[in-house]
């Protein structure tokens, strides 16, 4: 059963227009999103941000995704966003999902064209990354045909730094509700392999995270690259770098092939 969402414009910022930057679809997934304490006395907060780039309302499902969890059976909060207009939702996992510290993703279904994106921010300081919500025709899909025709089943992303001044989280999120399995490969600069992971399952719609150290045990990488292969389902990627003097961070996105 559906709840909708009874936030007053105390909460929602609503705005007109709003970017095109982002990619607008009608089912999209982020694959990271967080609210709690983090290192050197850091707290982070995700804001929410849909826009509706149609002339007429639509309504707009949004899935919270918990970390590690089989998500088949989450329900959503509906939000109405008016033609042409952008909705924020400040601090959306405690003011919508009513949790003080929790860690996932979101699924976001609009009745009609939707765009997305979140925030991820440092209450107690200056840092923060936007992350767009990925319409599920830029997945990486085992079966191809339930992807754009230019989607493949790999992508790579690259940058990853995991060094004394670098940490790198990568994370992803199942799109394929019977579930997915995906392989890792990690480089080094020069085209090394410094870890190969084969059959990363991932639940139905499960968001999760994986620290390249504290997770995968890689601990001297400068300037190195991943290459995941879905091999059963279909799965959405991104990692993030984050400075370990300042807390600041940027997203490191897959990249995908652009329309044939």
């Amino acid at each position: 059963m559906k709840s909708k969402i009874t936030i007053t414009l105390a909460i929602l910022a609503l705005s007109a227009p709003a970017l095109f930057a982002l990619n607008p679809g009608i089912e999209h997934f982020v694959p990271g999103a967080t609210r709690g304490e983090g290192r050197a006395g850091a707290f982070w907060v995700t804001d929410l941000t849909a826009f509706n780039p149609n002339v007429d309302p639509i309504e707009v499902d949004i899935y919270w995704l918990p970390r590690g969890k089989d998500n088949a059976s989450q329900t959503p909060v509906t939000v109405t966003i008016p033609g042409y207009t952008s909705v924020t939702v400040p601090d959306v996992i405690k003011n919508v999902f009513g949790q003080d510290a929790a860690n996932g993703g979101f699924r976001i279904v609009g009745s009609g064209l939707v765009a997305g994106s979140v925030y991820v921010y440092d209450q107690n300081g200056p840092y923060g990354v936007s992350l767009e919500a990925t319409p599920i025709e830029g997945q990486v899909a085992a079966d191809e045909s339930k992807a754009r025709p230019s989607v493949l089943d790999f992508t790579n992303i690259f940058g990853i730094e995991e060094n004394s001044a670098w940490r790198t989280n990568f994370m992803g999120v199942g799109t394929d509700p019977s579930g997915t399995l995906f392989d890792l490969r990690i480089f080094d600069a020069a085209g090394e392999v410094v870890a190969d992971i084969q059959d990363i399952p991932l639940k139905p719609w499960e968001t999760q995270l994986w620290e390249l150290g504290r997770d995968l045990g890689i601990t001297d990488l400068d300037g190195g690259f991943m290459e995941i292969i879905v091999t059963s389902g279909g799965g959405i990627f991104a990692a993030s770098r984050v400075s370990n003097e300042t807390n600041d961070g940027q997203i490191l996105e897959q990249w995908i092939l652009l329309g044939e």
